[in-house]
């Protein structure tokens, strides 16, 4: 059990215990399987009994019991290394507060409010900079984690200190990664600052110079304020939580190392598959090194030599083959068939899982390996009352239960990257998503005060913002379920200045070019950038803030005219990217009051059917999954400061309107499944 002064998420679906007395040990001996994976550090006891008989689903619809050992973080579901050595990174840190950041951040700053239209370079402000750690760190705090749920932290919005230790047998390098720290981190090694990242939903990495064998420290500052230095991270309509958000991994690495591996389907017929597979490698060290480079797919018995690659020293190199795949397992809807590559060099080794398919847009519809799709599912944040946005994989393989229950195949990650896990389970099942770069709702400074006015004007935003776009691409480039990349949800677009700002981020989005674009628009009548996207995605609330939910049909025919004739946007898929209504759990009106889930079921229950019977909407996205916690300042309209617009709970609890989802959209799914056979 956990000890005295430390706080840990999970338990409540993570058990951690040693033989308890509640639970039937020798009834579950016969009908349980037991298993240790080596290196995994914990056991898993799983039921045998009523399994489904649906593949890969299987494992997401049983209970599985956890007893976990303090050993490893996970940062994918399968293994990642197999000579790679890791460390033992402690799920309980050292952990003390700092100095508040009061927020909203005044932006009357001397001079007069920043002009961002002319702009005018904000002050030097001392939340983008370091402070000095402290000597003393009084708590304790579960990482993964988020502090705004522990009583330590709860109101606390500005800086916050991490420290633990690792040990070394050996002199050697130690690449530090971390799944994502929200939102500002500063990573000291052994009291010098190594590394510094912006942006809570990426991960980044560090690797040191060799240590000595003994014990080495490693501290974060990290900050969760708002301040002008900060674009992305501004009061919004979900939470902007504090902490090291994601899992953390020490590891040993040779001078030269793997980076990262990356495969692209070129071309897909029945009988066979071309894939470019690149194997990009970093050298730490100080002269140009070279190494062999070999390439290992055990489902299509291959092993590939990928030939020497000469790495620049402080650099990176690449190296590239195309290998065709005899009869391949091609990755379909719900059908989650996957390839595992094991790239190694004498010294290193990455394992990766790619999927062999391909998108394309070809004049009004979505292709998924030369076939026309259709997308039903939902807009998801990851939050939750018990953990912030630090959701334990257990969290994360409820989520995707339930979306399976509901029939869907769609899922908007809103309004930033996902965990990887969560894609990794969506890569098994054959769940398509919309990954998302974090920008949402910002706007230049017109004047009027509003806690995210100003962003899209700030010489950061840019920055900010490319950099997400670039992390976003290249950490989950093999997802074959990313089958669209999305960004600037709900940004400033009706004027000339909104509309350079997305034709420059639309250029780093097309970088990856084996995916369609686009961005989830407010602006349906007035969009300057619509016309940039491959993909038309609108986002309105017919019922809600706007008319009638019975007039979609109406408002849809009148939309796609006037938008290729005034907008320039030429024929293309359409996808309502957001839609729906607020419903407060458990509230209930006989005259459909809104608020209620009455209201809710009734609003969704004609969306959707307009949606399914109109011939130019190829996909919807209910908002929202689930309700998610708000910033205080949207707190006047928002009952129980939070977003209330899912169709469970924040707890996952069912409202009214998931019955309704669930026979619209299990009724396309078996349309579907009945279309393939």
């Amino acid at each position: 059990m956990p000890t005295s002064g430390v706080w840990y998420p999970g338990l409540f679906s993570a058990c951690c215990f040693s033989r308890p007395a509640w639970f039937p040990w020798k009834k579950a001996k016969n009908r349980c399987r037991w298993r240790f994976p080596a290196g995994k550090g914990e056991w898993r006891i799983t039921p045998t009994s009523n399994r489904l008989k649906s593949g890969r689903q299987e494992i997401y619809n049983r209970t599985t019991i956890v007893l976990r050992k303090d050993t490893f973080m996970d940062v994918r579901i399968f293994r990642t290394h197999e000579t790679r050595k890791r460390l033992y990174v402690p799920s309980a840190w050292d952990f003390a507060l700092g100095p508040s950041e009061k927020y909203p951040v005044p932006l009357d700053v001397p001079g007069g409010p920043i002009d961002i239209s002319g702009g005018q370079k904000p002050p030097p402000f001392k939340g983008d900079e370091p402070t000095a750690l402290p000597r003393e760190y009084p708590h304790k705090m579960a990482v993964p984690g988020v502090w705004e749920v522990t009583e330590i932290g709860r109101f606390h919005r500005g800086r916050a200190y991490y420290r633990t230790e690792f040990q070394l047998e050996k002199r050697s390098r130690v690449r530090l990664y971390f799944g994502g720290v929200s939102h500002t981190a500063w990573v000291y090694l052994d009291g010098k600052l190594l590394a510094r990242h912006y942006n809570a939903f990426t991960a980044f990495d560090a690797v040191s110079e060799p240590l000595d064998p003994g014990t080495h420290t490693v501290e974060l500052e990290v900050s969760n304020g708002y301040s002008p230095e900060s674009t992305l991270h501004v009061p919004q309509d979900y939470f902007n939580y504090g902490g090291i958000v994601r899992p953390v991994v020490f590891e040993l690495v040779p001078e030269v190392h793997i980076d990262r591996v990356e495969a692209q389907t070129l071309e897909l017929r029945d009988d066979a598959a071309l894939v470019k597979l690149a194997v990009i490698l970093k050298n730490c060290g100080e002269t140009r090194a070279s190494t062999p480079v070999e390439a290992v797919i055990p489902e299509a018995a291959l092993r590939v030599d990928m030939g020497a690659a000469s790495v620049p020293a402080g650099g990176e190199s690449r190296v590239e083959r195309e290998i065709r795949l005899p009869e391949p397992r091609i990755w379909r809807m719900f059908d989650g068939r996957m390839y595992t590559v094991r790239v190694s060099t004498p010294d290193d080794d990455l394992i990766e899982r790619f999927g062999v398919r391909t998108v394309a847009v070809r004049g009004t519809e979505i292709l998924l390996n030369g076939e026309p799709i259709r997308l039903w599912g939902f807009n998801r944040h990851e939050d939750h009352p018990q953990f912030g946005c630090a959701l334990p994989l257990e969290v994360q393989q409820q989520d995707i239960r339930i979306l399976l229950e509901s029939g869907a195949n769609f899922l908007r990650t809103s309004h930033y990257p996902n965990d990887p896990r969560t894609l990794d389970m969506c890569d098994e099942l054959g769940i398509l998503v919309w990954e998302e770069s974090h920008q949402r709702g910002l706007r230049f400074f017109d004047g009027e005060y509003r806690p995210n006015m100003g962003s899209m004007g700030r010489p950061n935003f840019l920055p900010q913002a490319i950099d997400c776009h670039r992390e976003m691409l290249a950490q989950h480039y093999n997802h074959p379920s990313i089958i669209i990349w999305g960004h600037m949800n709900e940004c400033e677009e009706d004027n000339e200045r909104g509309e350079a700002v997305f034709r420059k981020l639309y250029e780093e989005l097309r970088r990856d070019g084996s995916r369609p674009v686009t961005h989830a628009s407010c602006y349906p009548w007035k969009g300057r950038a619509l016309k940039l996207g491959d993909i038309l995605s609108i986002n309105a609330y017919l019922g809600w803030y706007q008319s009638d939910y019975e007039h979609w049909s109406r408002w849809i025919d009148a939309l796609l005219p006037y938008g290729e004739e005034k907008l320039g946007v030429t024929a293309r898929p359409f996808i309502m990217s957001e839609f729906g209504g607020g419903a407060i759990p458990g509230y209930s009106s006989a005259h459909l009051a809104k608020w209620s889930e009455e209201y809710q079921a009734a609003l969704l229950d004609s969306s959707i059917r307009q949606f399914i019977a109109h011939p130019r909407v190829n996909g919807m996205a209910i908002w929202q999954f689930c309700d998610v916690r708000v910033d205080d300042f949207v707190a006047m309209g928002r009952p129980r400061t939070m977003n209330n617009k899912g169709v469970v709970d924040e707890y996952r609890r069912p409202k009214l309107s998931f019955a309704v989802v669930k026979e619209h959209y299990t009724g396309l799914k078996q349309e579907y499944l009945a279309r393939r056979r």
